[in-house]
């Protein structure tokens, strides 16, 4: 809802943790209150479209947290607690200018995270910390102006879909060499 009011989420310590899906989309929510580690059960976040700059290191309580949708947020930085979520499995981070936004500290790696959508993002190349996540299945990385792909991403063994669209430069014949032994696809 446009023009919301909402600027930040204070739940109660005795929340319900019976919810499973939190949808705060296209709100002017500019932050999360820690307590939102009281919703054991929270199985989808959905954070598009805010103001929010940062996410609280609470989430990482959220062990049953699948699905984190950040697309169109404001982040000043990547959140180290994304490469702590235990069972992520597909992040979006569409509409957020990641060409300049690094990792300050490196985190450990997210052994679960399967899918990585990272459209309209002002992207030449796919960003170094991708490879802290060694099992993606599939990369979107459509509407972004890419140019290469690093010849690290072949070592995620998994990886078997990048999702590029017309504004890509990438020539098929001049990726690394590795892509021509692995079962994948390049989509424009």
């Amino acid at each position: 809802m446009c023009g919301n009011p909402i600027k930040s989420l204070d739940l109660p310590a005795n929340l319900n943790s019976k919810i499973k899906t939190l949808k705060l989309s296209g709100i002017d929510l500019t932050e999360i209150h820690p307590n939102i580690g009281y919703l054991k059960n929270l199985e989808k976040l959905q954070l598009s479209s805010t103001k929010i700059t940062n996410l609280p290191d609470e989430l990482i309580l959220l062990n049953k947290l699948v699905d984190l949708d950040i697309a169109g947020s404001l982040l000043e930085k990547i959140p180290e607690v994304i490469f702590k979520l235990s069972s992520l499995e597909v992040l979006n981070l569409d509409w957020i200018d990641l060409s300049n936004l690094e990792l300050v500290i490196p985190p450990p790696f997210n052994y679960t995270l399967k899918t990585l959508s990272i459209g309209f993002c002002s992207l030449k190349t796919i960003p170094k910390w991708v490879q802290l996540f060694p099992n993606i299945i599939e990369i979107y990385a459509h509407n972004n102006p890419i140019e290469t792909i690093p010849e690290w991403l072949s070592e995620a063994h998994c990886l078997y879909s990048i999702q590029l669209s017309e504004e890509a430069t990438v020539i098929e014949d001049e990726l690394p060499s590795i892509f021509n032994t692995r079962t994948w696809s390049l989509m424009k």
